[in-house]
């Protein structure tokens, strides 16, 4: 429960206050733990110095998993460690048993990259764990610069600083051996494999060297690079850009930069349509550096790995820019629908303004739904007349979805030239088209209103509804205006229409004409009347609603009722009471229900009024018990406003509706609102039992509770519950509730 809790508060993580978040860090099972590091991360950086020192948690190997894999990425999109978060973070790797191992290496080398070289070797010359935290990442980054650092170290105290340092001394003097091939061996005829993988790491080591922070080092590295022949460079290369280590490939495209290498473009390509950001940023660069023929460099997508084709397409875009549009285009007859779609993207993205014929061809013609609705956004970026001539045609399409994003891609305000179109999507039997169709229609309210009123008459009923919202949404006073002109029609199902929309209209006008189709001799406009006044819930319309109440219809009435119980005006009140009363049991269900869902002060307030005059309380409590359990939050309300005068007889009704035993329940609600409110019916309904309850509830966590329980006691009077009450005056911590028990005390104890 903790955990899905957890995760369920990741999307609003950054709402959360930091006590929580520590809190759930500290959580007893690591898997709940695991789940809190996730929801910290998503905070940014604000738990970084919590975050950190948990990397190094063995102990805790969800725990641990879930900082690997969250916070490398985390502090390299950030702004680094500040100096008490890596020295929480060094420390915690440094007191790891063991070095870190396969799986920690990965992670820790991002980490290592994110935190930054300098920041690291400076941490070399710690006199503490963190100069061996320092070390455990430096060797896992691997560039020459941190392995250079770490060969500084083969005098240091520790064994294990030793050994890397040792290592770091004898890598850096292999590359810097000068770079002779090894003799043939006898047996060879050419190149045998052992050369040529000498010759691979040879590069490899030559290659990395290039980001080496000597400048000597990188001009001979360079150099060195120069002189291989371009062949086995070009194969080190298409190798390297797609080997697993992290950094390989990313120095691959630096050295096809360096020489240029045309042939490398489709490897270069393929892995560069595989990374983002950062990452991909070596890879563009080089391949806007080779000398290549922009339809040469289209053409290597032949060689991208499939499920790739599509990324590489936006990728050429960003390298090669409208150059590539031509070559591009010719990829609409792609056999996979993902390249096609892609290519529409990268259409759409140029904003050229041949690329909506294009579209419109793929539009017409392609196999693809998918395809065909990626065209439609291209030509969706067209001029208004040729949207609307595309789209014509689109809506002809076999495929709903397509239709659908045809009706959605219509220019904003094309006013009556799309009229046409909005009414044969109207007419369409899937949802998702006419549904589309919606918000233009409504966005024609303001210049075509006959248009607008035509698509309401001839709409289903459901069309018809989510319309009428969609118009209100966009212009209610020109809703409105389209209500009014229609009121008075000759037919009754245009008049209830007018005044469905009436209702959403919300001016004085509509109220008015909804009071006036108050008196339509079609029970159905009636009928809609009464429900559009309860959306506008306008003061204004209770007398004419309340009037209502008499009409022959039942639904008219039921109507009615609705309506009145969402008027914010006491002037209901009388009405609603009255329709309790009525000869139809579905009217007086519903009065019964809105009351109750009322339930506010004025509704209390009115039921204590009727309660309290003698010559309206049998027909008030006739009334209560008629409505029986529903009644139940009134009566306590009415307790919560009536005079004391008024206790014994709401007490009794209570005891006969529901009886006692339901508000005892209610004193183990979690709401101290609800007990208190029990406790309050309790002490009306009264007896023994009464006063046990309430001098249980003296020990209620709440003080308002307490107070309850305290003023109960003394209007039950019982005496012997005086010494209880006494305890409270010399123990309770809340004045308030003392000062009560005090008050109370003076009742049971006079003397």
């Amino acid at each position: 429960m903790r955990k899905q809790a957890l995760a369920a508060l990741e999307a609003q993580a950054d709402l959360l206050p930091d006590a929580s978040v520590q809190q759930a860090l500290q959580d007893p099972d690591d898997e709940v733990r695991s789940q809190a590091v996730r929801l910290a991360a998503a905070r940014g950086e604000r738990d970084l110095a919590t975050l950190l020192p948990l990397l190094g948690a063995r102990h805790s190997p969800l725990t641990q998993q879930a900082a690997l894999e969250v916070l490398p990425e985390l502090v390299s999109r950030g702004s680094g460690a500040d100096d008490e978060q890596l020295t929480g973070a060094l420390n915690a790797i440094a007191r790891m048993e063991s070095p870190p191992n396969d799986t920690e290496a990965a992670p820790f080398a991002e980490l290592a990259r994110g935190l930054g070289l300098s920041s690291l070797t400076d941490q070399l010359h710690a006199t503490d764990d963190r100069r061996l935290g320092a070390a455990r990442l430096l060797a896992l980054e691997g560039s020459a610069g941190a392995i250079r650092a770490l060969s500084e170290l083969t005098a240091d105290p520790l064994d294990e600083i030793r050994t890397s340092a040792q290592q770091a001394s004898a890598h850096i003097a292999e590359l810097e051996r000068p770079a002779t091939p090894p003799p043939p061996h006898p047996e060879a005829d050419g190149t045998s494999q052992v050369e040529q993988a000498a010759e691979g790491e040879m590069i490899t080591a030559l290659a990395r060297a290039l980001g080496d922070p000597d400048d000597g080092v990188r001009e001979r590295a360079g150099a060195a690079l120069t002189d291989v022949d371009r062949s086995v460079m070009a194969s080190w290369v298409n190798e390297a850009a797609r080997s697993d280590d992290p950094d390989l490939p990313q120095i691959a495209a630096q050295v096809a930069e360096l020489r240029g290498l045309t042939e490398s473009a489709p490897a270069l390509l393929d892995r560069g349509a595989a990374l983002h950001g950062e990452r991909q940023e070596p890879f563009r660069r080089a391949l806007s550096s080779i000398p290549i023929e922009t339809d040469q460099l289209v053409r290597a997508l032949d060689s991208v790995t499939r499920e790739r084709k599509p990324a590489a397409v936006h990728f050429l875009w960003e390298v090669a820019g409208r150059a590539a549009l031509p070559a591009l285009e010719q990829r609409l007859g792609d056999p996979d629908p993902d390249v096609r779609i892609a290519v529409l993207e990268v259409l759409a993205n140029s904003g050229e303004p041949d690329s909506a014929q294009a579209a419109t061809r793929s539009l017409t013609s392609d196999s693809s739904p998918a395809v065909r609705t990626a065209a439609i956004a291209v030509v969706a970026r067209g001029s208004a007349d040729e949207r609307v001539h595309a789209l014509t045609q689109a809506l002809a399409d076999p495929d709903p979805s397509v239709r659908a994003a045809a009706v959605s891609a219509l220019p904003v305000g094309a006013g009556s030239a799309a009229s046409e179109l909005l009414t044969r999507a109207l007419d369409d039997l899937d949802d998702r088209v006419w549904r589309a169709a919606l918000p233009h229609l409504a966005s024609l309210a303001t210049e075509d209103l006959d248009t607008v009123w035509g698509a309401l008459t001839k709409t289903r009923p459901e069309q018809r509804s989510e319309l009428i919202d969609a118009l209100a949404r966009a212009d209610p006073v020109r809703v409105a205006d389209l209500a009014l002109q229609h009121a008075q029609a000759p037919d009754p199902e245009e008049r209830r229409l007018a005044v469905a929309l009436a209702g959403q209209g919300g001016t004085e006008a509509s109220v008015q004409a909804c009071i006036q189709a108050l008196q339509d001799p079609v029970a159905d406009v009636r009928r809609q009347a009464a429900s559009s006044l309860g959306k506008i819930k306008s003061p204004q319309a209770a007398q004419s609603l309340g009037g209502s109440l008499s009409d022959p219809d039942p639904g008219v009435r039921e109507q009615v009722v609705r309506a009145l119980g969402v008027i914010d005006s006491e002037a209901v009140l009388g009405f609603l009471v009255a329709a309790l009363q009525d000869p139809s049991k579905e009217v007086r269900e519903t009065a019964s229900q809105v009351l109750t869902e009322w339930s506010s002060p004025a509704v209390a307030r009115r039921l204590a009024g009727v309660l309290a005059t003698p010559a309206l309380r049998d027909q008030a409590i006739d009334l209560l018990n008629k409505m029986g359990g529903s009644a139940t939050e009134l009566l306590v309300d009415v307790l919560l406003h009536s005079n004391p005068d008024m206790v014994p007889t709401i007490g009794n009704l209570l005891q006969q509706i529901v009886g006692m035993d339901h508000f005892v329940e209610r004193l183990n609600s979690m709401d101290p609102k609800i007990r208190r409110r029990a406790m309050t019916a309790i002490a009306a309904i009264g007896g023994p039992q009464a006063v046990g309850h309430a001098l249980a509830a003296l020990g209620d966590p709440d003080q308002h509770v307490r107070t309850a329980a305290l003023e109960s006691l003394g209007a039950l009077g019982d005496p012997n519950s005086a010494d209880a009450v006494a305890r409270v005056v010399d123990s309770d911590p809340i004045p308030e509730v003392a000062e009560t028990a005090r008050s109370v005390l003076t009742v049971l104890r006079p003397a």
